[in-house]
């Protein structure tokens, strides 16, 4: 017999764990916590020297022991996931900690890191408060010795990795040297305080740049690979997969999935015009774009146009959160090719008034007509609708983030947030970048997508599997780096050199490949287990509204409540 005194006991301890868990995970991460909407950390840059990263283990080891001395008796669902997900969160980071992808061993993960933490605060900001100001002097002037710090940890690393951060500091130092002085300037917000502070940010990017090139440059090693069991930490601990589906069942799984998404390409683009292949009719949809005039306008109404299709098609119950459509400022555009900021920031789930933001290349009309005319290309019709309009600031991310504000799990309500480049917690991985996928399939069946437009969401697909093997197979040495750019040129007809900054992403983040299918192929399955469980009773409308308010979490952890299964 249960005793309701004991479980209610359990349940207040471990919301007592959880609010530690979080003060400890922000103080730890404080650019993710800035991110976030948690602005106790503002002013701060994280401890990763080699003393900072023995005390953070020497924590995870404490919290999952006392985590592990809650009964689990009389947890509501929410605290039992928050209890599985803050479990699995700690013992990624215990492998992360000292793997060679991250602090350890990353000279990318530094820079981009100590970008990042001036970025958090003032990315997008029309006016920036006092406050963010306040703490941009304060982890500008830190900068220096935080990429010391980097200087004294980094003894060699691939060579590709350097690269990525010389061109990432070289952007700092513009950024820091003149973009951020000149935008504040423009905006009536200079301050000498701030200026001076860039100013040191500016020269700690300098010396930092002259390092990477002279010295760890020439201490060039080759990519690690993480191994099957770091990637089955991933599935298992961090997408909560069955044992059954390890490295190599998903590797043949995305294998067979890239021989699929092949064929499909190649029909679709017979169908259209059987005298073109499908490399030519993909580089078509460069032809269709907005002219300088409405290039502006034109991703607010391709948000309306798919917003309108959802909700006539009865998709979702469309949230009313708005959302800002930026074009990414003059002075922010070299980092955002250095950095792979995401284009849509959803509102920080912990700061109440946040708003939601889709960030888009700038058309300075002062170039010359060829400059413009290759922006206007890149930024085509197609990308506008499918990747801007509905996979990020409408039916995708958008929603799904919306929703995930309102969830019971706590972790459930942050982790879509992505940090500088990734996100702090992996759980939230295949529900945001599979969601993302799912949505644009949605509208794929609602019939609002031409030919042209199916054609290019199939090479979207075709990456989406190849992102898959090339994850897999680079970190479990099944491929090789050179294997996998070949891979993404000639079999899904990237350019040279997105084919190489591919490879190099894939090879600096295991198990962030697999997410977008893990979660498209995890929804795709529960949405039929459902469909054939209620027979004609199926609400489509219903069963998205309920998968989604539960917030970021794994696809399992969702499957498991909504076919009543126990979660545990």
């Amino acid at each position: 017999m249960t005793d309701p005194a004991r479980t209610a006991a359990s349940a207040a301890a471990f919301d007592a764990w959880l609010d530690g868990f979080f003060a400890d995970v922000f103080r730890r991460f404080p650019i993710d916590a800035t991110w976030l909407g948690e602005h106790q950390h503002d002013h701060a840059l994280p401890d990763y020297s080699s003393s900072g990263d023995t005390a953070w283990t020497e924590r995870i080891r404490a919290l999952i022991a006392s985590l592990d001395a809650i009964p689990a008796e009389g947890l509501s669902e929410a605290q039992t996931y928050d209890r599985i997900l803050a479990r699995g969160a700690l013992q990624l980071w215990l492998w992360e900690t000292g793997s060679p992808f991250f602090q350890a061993g990353n000279p990318a993960f530094h820079t981009s890191e100590a970008i990042g933490a001036v970025a958090a605060l003032l990315l997008g900001a029309d006016r920036p408060s006092s406050e963010a100001l306040e703490a941009s002097i304060a982890r500008m002037e830190a900068i220096p010795a935080f990429l010391e710090t980097s200087r004294m940890r980094l003894r060699s690393a691939p060579l590709s990795w350097t690269e990525l951060a010389i061109r990432q500091a070289d952007a700092a130092v513009a950024y820091f040297r003149t973009g951020l002085p000149g935008w504040l300037a423009e905006t009536g917000n200079e301050q000498p305080d701030v200026v001076a502070a860039s100013q040191i940010a500016a020269d700690a990017f300098e010396e930092h740049a002259t390092w990477l090139r002279n010295v760890l440059a020439e201490r060039r090693t080759g990519i690690p690979e993480a191994g099957s069991d770091a990637l089955s930490r991933y599935l298992h601990q961090g997408h909560l997969l069955p044992a059954t589906q390890d490295p190599a069942w998903w590797f043949d799984y995305a294998h067979a999935e890239l021989i699929e998404a092949t064929q499909e390409l190649r029909e679709l683009a017979r169908a259209i015009d059987w005298r073109a292949g499908s490399r030519t009719l993909v580089q078509r949809l460069s032809d269709t774009h907005p002219d300088a005039e409405r290039y502006d306008a034109a991703f607010p109404d391709a948000w309306e146009q798919g917003r309108a299709v959802a909700v006539q098609a009865r998709l979702v119950d469309w949230p009313g959160e708005p959302v800002r459509f930026l074009s990414i400022a003059p002075m922010e555009a070299d980092l955002w090719q250095a950095i792979r900021f995401p284009v849509y920031r959803g509102a920080p789930p912990l700061q109440p008034d946040g708003t939601a933001r889709l960030f888009y290349p700038a058309l300075d009309r002062s170039l010359p007509d060829a400059d413009q005319q290759r922006i206007l290309r890149q930024t085509n019709d197609a990308r506008i609708l499918l990747d801007y309009a509905i996979r990020n600031a409408g039916l995708g991310r958008h929603v799904q983030s919306v929703a995930a504000r309102h969830t019971p799990t706590r972790i459930g309500r942050l982790a879509a947030t992505v940090g500088t480049t990734r996100r702090l917690f992996f759980s939230g991985n295949a529900i945001s970048d599979g969601w993302a996928c799912y949505a644009v399939e949605l509208m794929e069946e609602a019939g609002v997508l031409t030919p042209m437009l199916r054609l290019a969401e199939a090479q979207r697909r075709l990456q989406i599997a190849a992102q898959a093997v090339a994850d897999v197979g680079l970190h479990t040495g099944e491929l090789t780096f050179v294997r996998v750019a070949r891979m993404y040129r000639d079999e899904v007809g990237l350019p040279s050199s997105q084919a190489m900054e591919q490879t190099v992403w894939i090879s600096m983040h295991p198990g962030a490949g697999m997410a977008e299918l893990v979660g498209a192929a995890g929804i795709d399955e529960l949405r039929r287990t459902i469909e054939d469980r209620d027979g004609p009773r199926f609400d489509l409308r219903a069963f998205h509204d309920t998968f989604l308010s539960y917030g970021a979490i794994p696809v399992t952890l969702t499957a498991a409540s909504m076919l009543n299964v126990s979660g545990s």
